[in-house]
């Protein structure tokens, strides 16, 4: 599906062949500043509050959450390595970068 994040911290998840939203996700961890689409039908969410959210897209129920951050997660990034394995990679704004397996 199409997501897109909103400035109130929302995160929509829309359908890509009519435009309708499906889903609505809130995270109880601060507000949503960007996110990751993850193998197996999950999200990362990254938050104000320095927090990495998963999220099932299927339930819209969240999985999984942890403090990753000191500081709010500006960016998320999944990364292949040689054997196919994902790897999450999360920034914040005060460039500290860390790497999930």
């Amino acid at each position: 599906g199409l997501c897109a994040a909103t400035c109130g911290g929302k995160l929509y998840l829309f359908d890509p062949s009519n435009g309708s939203l499906c889903k609505q996700i809130q995270s109880a961890n601060g507000k949503v500043l960007c996110f990751q689409e993850l193998p197996n039908g999950l999200l990362a969410v990254g938050t104000d509050k320095g927090f990495i959210e998963i999220w099932n897209l299927e339930t819209g129920k969240q999985v999984k959450n942890f403090q990753a951050h000191d500081s709010w997660v500006a960016t998320l990034v999944l990364y292949f390595d040689t054997q196919n394995k994902g790897i999450l990679i999360s920034g914040d704004r005060n460039g500290v970068i860390k790497v999930w397996q």
